[in-house]
């Protein structure tokens, strides 16, 4: 997905993301070439694949999503379950000793 505007990266942790009763806008943007393949390929493992998730024009950098379900997954179209996730999970956690 290719974005003419810049959006603006979340400013507080604590405002809920989803407003009952809105309709919200939601974008990923995969920077891997071929993600849907990669999302296929994760399927099994149910391992989320990195991506920037921009809700209403707020950006949630480094973000997952990944496929879920089974049944549903197995339909003969190509819309697909999905599970994101807005923490970044490719941040380096810090262990104490």
């Amino acid at each position: 997905m290719l974005r003419n505007h810049r959006p603006h990266v979340r400013p507080n942790r604590r405002r809920p993301v989803f407003a009952e009763g809105n309709v919200h806008e939601i974008r990923l943007d995969f920077s891997q070439l071929g993600y849907w393949d990669s999302l296929v390929a994760n399927k099994p493992g149910e391992t989320y694949m990195k991506c920037d998730v921009t809700v209403d024009g707020i950006l949630y950098p480094d973000a997952g999503v990944r496929f879920k379900g089974n049944s549903s997954y197995n339909g003969p179209t190509m819309k697909k379950p999905s599970r994101l996730t807005l923490k970044n999970l490719w941040t380096t956690r810090r262990t104490t000793a």
